[in-house]
């Protein structure tokens, strides 16, 4: 969590790297295979976002399907540098969250604290980065641009023994992810510290399917008394936006 400056300094430094990876890879837009950038401008304005509820306090930017898809999968799984605009979805979700819970932008009131959701060390391994961390931290950005004083702190550790939720039924992920998620004290002295004014926390993911890792990172919050706000996501499964 850094200073103005920091973050300013942080924003430029991604643009100059996002322009450096797009002029040496001369990649295609994972929307629409057109060649240049990753996301192109046109795809951007096509999925343009928005908040709405999928279930309780749970609130999504847009749908998991098509272009959203696979820029989802370019940022997660092949580390496209394509963190901006699914940074902007999420603050977008988080948008519907603050409001339904009547917290305006006011600068420097408390702040609002974004918790990702922790991933497997494995699969953070073997990205070589914490994807939804990456995603967390440019939503704060965009929020604090907007004037909302948006923080983001890791607070959850993920137990050993959780399987990757690929594949597994409702209830499975349900069994899969009961009681798998814990804030450790260490992290929670540390956030109040850094965040001494608090309005309560969001917890945040790229994707909501069944909704049981976003309830059990709740729970967990919750168990060590911070308020929980809602949860948020970039987009949601058709099937839970049907619901």
């Amino acid at each position: 969590m850094g200073t103005p400056g920091q973050d300013l300094h942080a924003g430029w430094t991604a643009q100059f790297t996002d322009a450096a990876s797009d002029l040496l890879l001369a990649g295609r837009c994972v929307g629409c295979d057109a060649p240049g950038r990753p996301w192109c401008a046109e795809c951007d304005r096509t999925v343009s976002g928005g908040a709405w509820s999928v279930g309780d306090r749970v609130w999504t930017a847009t749908v998991y399907e098509g272009a959203v898809r696979r820029l989802v999968v370019a940022h997660k799984e092949k580390g496209l540098p394509v963190r901006r605009p699914l940074g902007r979805l999420l603050a977008g979700a988080i948008t519907g969250i603050l409001h339904d819970t009547g917290c305006p932008p006011d600068l420097p009131g408390p702040a609002v604290l974004l918790v990702p959701v922790p991933s497997r060390r494995s699969a953070s391994r073997q990205r070589g980065v914490d994807a939804t961390g990456v995603l967390v931290k440019e939503a704060a950005r965009v929020l604090r641009a907007a004037g909302h004083p948006a923080r983001t702190s890791a607070l959850l550790r993920l137990g050993a023994g959780v399987r990757d939720q690929a594949g597994l039924d409702v209830a499975e992920r349900a069994r899969n992810l009961s009681g798998a998620m814990a804030c450790p004290s260490s992290a929670l002295r540390r956030a109040g510290r850094e965040v001494p004014r608090l309005r309560g926390a969001v917890v945040c993911d790229d994707v909501l399917t069944t909704g049981a890792t976003l309830a059990e990172a709740g729970r967990a919050l919750r168990a060590v008394g911070l308020p929980v706000l809602g949860s948020a996501v970039v987009a949601a499964t058709p099937l839970r936006r049907a619901r």
